[in-house]
């Protein structure tokens, strides 16, 4: 029963505490199942980490766990309206553990990217920068702040580039207008767009903005900054070629 499931867990860890055997970095959410077992809170018929991960990651199993990691304070209430706003399920439908890396891989940006469109147009008044870390604002802050300056130095067919694909785009950043929640929405498309766009403007030669025969003019930092940070060039005398 649920009651003989939260006594044993409770023995197993006054136990593991009595003897010292709870990892340091383990210790703070320990000490949170352990008062969520004290209110009645009932954890889901797990083990470990991994069993839970498989356990949670099934949907009919995914209210049971969302409401204890709520009531254990595992999880910030910010996480858990996301959770059950997307059923628990991310982009290309992966669950839980599964999801960790899943859009670091390069393959998998238009994905995102298109997840995170179609989240935002059913759920057009959420506030998304509630559910985003403080540390992943500050970078995207950082990279829009790359933008700006990028584009205060670029020549005009840059920005006529950039907009023939987000059109508008150009003057939303300029302004200030562009937002974090348009960093989510484009930001995982910029990259194809920007890299293109830089190499056509600063290619030089024939009909090239240094003219026939013409020295190619200097890429702007704030240019290169922004280059580097959207599609990870650091060799710019590859843009020129």
């Amino acid at each position: 029963s649920k009651e003989q499931r939260a006594a044993r867990m409770k023995t197993c860890i006054a136990f593991a505490r009595e003897a010292d055997i709870i990892p340091p970095e383990e210790r703070e959410e320990v000490d949170k199942v352990l008062a969520a077992l004290e209110k009645g809170i009932v954890p889901p018929p797990c083990g470990g980490k991994d069993e839970c991960d498989e356990y949670c990651s099934e949907d009919e199993n995914f209210e049971e766990c969302i409401t204890f990691a709520e009531g254990a304070g595992l999880i910030d209430p910010k996480q858990v309206k996301m959770a059950r706003l997307t059923g628990g399920k991310g982009p290309g439908g992966c669950k839980g553990a599964k999801c960790e890396g899943f859009c670091e891989d390069e393959k998998n940006q238009e994905t995102c990217s298109q997840f995170m469109i179609d989240f935002l147009e059913k759920n057009p008044d959420l506030n998304i920068e509630d559910f985003i870390p403080e540390e992943d604002r500050e970078r995207m802050q950082e990279g829009l702040e790359s933008m700006q300056d990028a584009l205060a130095d670029a020549p005009d067919e840059v920005k006529t580039c950039i907009d023939e694909a987000f059109p508008g785009i150009t003057e939303k950043i300029e302004s200030g207008n562009f937002g974090i929640k348009d960093m989510m929405q484009i930001g995982p498309r910029m990259r194809d767009v920007m890299e293109p766009c830089f190499q056509k403007a600063f290619s030089g030669g024939s009909g090239g903005p240094g003219g026939e025969g013409g020295s190619p003019p200097e890429i702007p930092e704030g240019a290169k900054e922004c280059v580097r940070e959207a599609i990870g060039v650091d060799d710019f005398s590859k843009m020129r070629k």
